[in-house]
């Protein structure tokens, strides 16, 4: 790498297949290369000093559910880049809605934590329905959020709790949307692409 650079070092491996897709890297699909066929597990690409963390599950929107442990130095640090996100773009006015799954899946209350350091509310968490493994799960991630939704509430600038949108699906998000537009303010709602593609075909 020190004599070619980093970017053709990168092509190179990848033309004599040193590299992995997305999918493969989330253990989706097999990584096949030759006489090689392996399956990566979640945790395979954790650095091994990540020290503790969160037990995350992606949301299931597309593919089965994976869980993976995500760090709180990365939440610390990557918080940072949030923050400078908001400023940069002037979002510390706007009215913050998430539209995620509940726990086990993290990326709604990461993202409220990271919020909540930038000194911001999350006035709405509007949840997406996940399968879970059996109802005690169930029932210990609901006492859990809860009490995530408690301490952020007491103890910083808000943390909402989730509201189910099994009935009501995203027509409620894009009413919340046209209520605050009517109100004079502005919104920022947090999604993953194929719930940002739900709404707007809802809204459309």
């Amino acid at each position: 790498m020190r004599r070619r650079g980093l970017e053709p070092t990168l092509q190179r491996l990848a033309a004599e297949g040193v590299y992995l897709t997305a999918s493969e890297f989330k253990g989706k699909t097999e990584v096949v290369r030759g006489q090689l066929r392996f399956r990566m597990h979640p945790f395979d690409g954790a650095h091994p000093d990540s020290g503790a963390g969160w037990l995350t599950q992606s949301s299931g929107s597309s593919n089965r559910p994976l869980r993976a442990l995500s760090s709180f130095e990365w939440l610390h640090a990557d918080s940072a880049t949030v923050g400078a996100f908001f400023a940069a773009h002037r979002l510390g006015e706007h009215r913050f809605a998430i539209y995620a799954p509940p726990l086990p899946g993290m990326g709604a209350v990461m993202f409220a934590i990271m919020l909540a350091r930038c000194g911001v509310a999350c006035e709405t968490w509007f949840a997406r329905a996940i399968p879970y493994n059996n109802p005690i799960e169930k029932a210990y991630s609901a006492l859990l959020t809860r009490g995530l939704a408690l301490v952020g509430s007491t103890s910083g600038p808000g943390f909402a709790r989730p509201q189910d949108l099994r009935e009501a699906g995203a027509s409620r998000i894009v009413r919340w949307v046209v209520e605050t537009r009517d109100r004079g303010q502005r919104s920022c709602l947090r999604s993953v692409a194929s719930g940002s593609v739900e709404i707007a075909r809802t809204a459309l």
